[in-house]
């Protein structure tokens, strides 16, 4: 499931798990749950919430790459944690809490007020703001925090979002911070700085 990039560095929480696979495939179930329950699914959900909250607990984020870790996939896999807790009457509050108060102190890029893409296992930022993650995390957030994902929107949509003849688009970057392009930024159009990932 990892990218060859990433494989070789070694992950600094251990037990050495992936926050990208172990948050949507927790996600995924509970969605699959939420919309008709299936009772084999149960378990399986509960072992995924169990390692990223024990995770959480104990270092307080999770990497998805080593010492790479993503706002996108906390946000996928906090998600998860509160579908859950509506699904089997559990409590997740308390991480989420915690989570989202590491990411209000860390991880707001200073000249946007957005939240980062990336960071380090110390919350040191690896990446800016990024369209092609901003937008998912937003829409996670909707569940976690209603006032931070409106926030969230509303400066994503001030600082990315563009039309051009009437048709709507989205930058990958704020004019505040440019970074690489990589997997998922998708191709950039010059001059528009229109971007694939972004915009969908």
């Amino acid at each position: 499931f990892l990218m060859n990039y990433a494989k070789p560095d070694i992950y600094r929480v251990q037990p050495a798990r992936s926050l990208l696979v172990d948050g949507e495939i927790a996600l995924m179930l509970a969605a699959r749950r939420t919309l008709e329950e299936k009772s084999e699914l149960k378990p399986l959900l509960t072992e995924r919430v169990k390692s990223i909250t024990d995770g959480l607990r104990a270092n307080q984020v999770l990497e998805s790459y080593p010492n790479e870790c993503w706002t996108f996939d906390h946000a996928v896999a906090l998600a998860a944690l509160r579908l859950t807790d509506n699904l089997d009457g559990s409590d997740h509050s308390e991480v989420i809490h915690d989570w989202l108060a590491f990411a209000k102190r860390k991880l707001v890029h200073p000249g946007t007020g957005l939240l980062a893409s990336s960071f380090t296992v110390d919350g040191t930022p690896l990446d800016g703001p990024e369209g092609s993650s901003i937008w998912l995390v937003a829409h996670c957030l909707q569940v976690l925090d209603p006032a931070f994902a409106r926030d969230q929107y509303d400066r994503a949509r001030r600082e990315l979002a563009q039309s051009h003849c009437g048709f709507g688009s989205a930058r990958e970057w704020p004019a505040a911070w440019h970074g690489p392009a990589d997997i998922d930024s998708g191709p950039i159009i010059p001059v528009l700085n229109i971007s694939a990932g972004s915009s969908g």
